[in-house]
């Protein structure tokens, strides 16, 4: 994080708490830009055990690009391989796409690090959004 904007933001996102996953979807067959990543996270936050989603949108040298994500997501299952395919399902993909590449549960002692990575290109992108 080397802007001032994604500091304040970061301050921002910590300040929310109860961040409980990390997470990073990246379609294999279409670019993301801000309207449909803004779609997904609305489909996405509609579900009801999705109580709050932060993202940010990253282009990739692939020029596909990808979102991470932060959420307060309720699940006590500890498998990341069944919450992926529950996140795909919810962000309307196959269970066993690889629309979500990587999820896991947030360890709570490093949460700035997490929030932080999360936050690193809010100012080169200015595509990021809250659900709540």
């Amino acid at each position: 994080m080397n802007n001032t904007l994604s500091y304040h933001i970061a301050d921002y996102v910590e300040g929310m708490g109860n961040w409980t996953h990390i997470a990073t979807v990246r379609p294999p067959n279409y670019r993301l830009n801000t309207v449909n990543s803004n779609t997904l996270m609305k489909r996405l936050h509609s579900h009801k055990f999705i109580h709050k989603v932060f993202w940010a949108l990253e282009t990739d040298t692939s020029r596909m690009n990808h979102l991470h994500l932060l959420l307060e997501y309720i699940d006590m299952d500890t498998d990341m391989k069944a919450i992926r395919g529950r996140l795909n399902n919810m962000l309307g993909a196959k269970y066993n796409s690889q629309l979500v590449g990587y999820v896991d549960k947030l360890d709570q002692s490093k949460i700035k690090g997490a929030i932080k990575y999360t936050c690193k290109y809010v100012n080169v992108n200015n595509a990021y959004g809250f659900e709540i």
